[in-house]
């Protein structure tokens, strides 16, 4: 057997392994764990990282802050900047927010089934 006959097997035999691997190889796919995806991660990994979350969470309700903040000169110099806001006034809006504004130039026989709407062709007599 000639030598480049052997190279050219040996080529072949290799790129078809090398074909073969390609398709059958498996590949990673992405995991979906309710809302949450992940293509490294196994749900154990985000079981742990919801349990690490709650553990953090339920911390919070141990929470405790000394009473004595609210003493501090510092909290005591704090000013309210709240501003009210009167719903009940009456002078809310108008009844009809679509109706002409008092004074604006009328855009036509308002009588007529096409009242307000402006004319695209105009007689220039």
């Amino acid at each position: 057997m000639s030598k480049t006959i052997k190279n050219l097997a040996i080529a072949t035999v290799a790129l078809a392994i090398a074909v073969l691997a390609y398709v059958y190889w498996p590949e990673k796919k992405e995991e979906v764990i309710g809302s949450l995806s992940s293509s490294t991660g196994s749900p154990v990994d985000a079981n742990q990282d919801n349990v690490t979350f709650i553990a953090s969470l339920s911390g919070l309700k141990t929470l405790t802050v000394d009473p004595e903040i609210f003493n501090m000169p510092t909290f005591q110099s704090l000013k309210d900047n709240t501003v009210e806001i009167l719903l009940n006034t009456g002078d809310v809006g108008r009844v009809n927010p679509f109706a002409p504004v008092a004074g604006s130039i009328p855009l036509g026989d308002q009588t007529q089934n096409n009242a307000g709407l402006i004319p695209l062709f105009q007689d220039m007599n």
